[in-house]
């Protein structure tokens, strides 16, 4: 809560104290969502290696667990930002297709969302913006499907920055607006 709020001093305290006690523990659950609470908080400040850095480990650490419902534990989409923004972009596609994968399989609408806004981010990156966009329409639709506001807020912040660079201003400042009334009603 802390971190989606932006107090950023105290989610770091707080998730930096829970990783410690956490692996001290040898309790792996707990380790992963508190470096989900610190990745979170790094990527959202822009600091993509720290990041990448602190989530790096948990797909592993995931599988070794035998977790594959990826609501259990959903972090993929804060790894595979940092991985593009550091233009490991092959890395951030088999994650974004095992997120795909997972999200069809079985059915996850907010899976499935966040696989086709990490896919618009890929797009976006190599220049297509067409099919950016596409893809940020497909994740609304599978955001019609849940009541996850944030998330539907981060997906409607893609759109406004894919259509603002296909010259669709008016369209950008709606998406970026309706993204800003969720986030401030969130209390983001």
């Amino acid at each position: 809560i802390e971190a989606l709020r932006g107090d950023v001093e105290m989610a770091m305290r707080h998730s930096t104290e829970g990783l410690s006690r956490s692996e001290a523990q040898g309790n792996l659950t707990f380790a992963v969502r508190n470096r989900a609470v610190l990745g979170f908080v790094e990527l959202s400040l822009g600091r993509h290696a720290e990041a990448l850095e602190l989530m790096e480990p948990v797909p592993e650490t995931l599988d070794s667990m035998g977790v594959r419902e990826p609501g259990a534990f959903p972090f993929l989409p804060d790894l595979i930002e940092p991985l593009l923004a550091l233009g490991e972009v092959g890395r951030a596609k088999a994650l974004i297709e095992r997120l795909d994968e997972q999200g069809k399989a079985l059915d996850r609408p907010l899976t499935l969302a966040a696989a086709a806004r990490c896919r618009a981010l890929t797009a976006a990156i190599s220049g297509d913006l067409a099919r950016a966009q596409r893809e940020l329409e497909h994740a609304l639709t599978e955001h019609a499907r849940i009541a996850m506001p944030f998330e539907l807020a981060r997906t409607l912040l893609v759109r406004g920055d894919v259509l603002r660079r296909m010259k669709q201003k008016r369209s950008s400042r709606e998406s970026l607006q309706r993204a800003a009334r969720i986030f401030e009603g969130l209390g983001a």
